[in-house]
């Protein structure tokens, strides 16, 4: 199971604020899970949801 990131982690991983991030969660811009009331991110969706995006 791959590792599952952080609102900063994914931040970084994009070049963007941690504001950014929860916006783009706030707007199912990006897939996220909701685990013991914090957001977590799994590594491998992000980058393919990001290439199905750019298709």
């Amino acid at each position: 199971m791959e590792k599952l990131l952080t609102v900063k982690e994914v931040s970084e991983l994009f070049g963007v604020t941690e504001t950014t991030v929860r916006r783009w969660v706030m707007e199912k811009t990006i897939p996220s899970y909701l685990i013991g009331g914090a957001r977590r991110f799994n590594r491998g969706e992000l980058l393919e949801h990001i290439k199905g995006a750019r298709k």
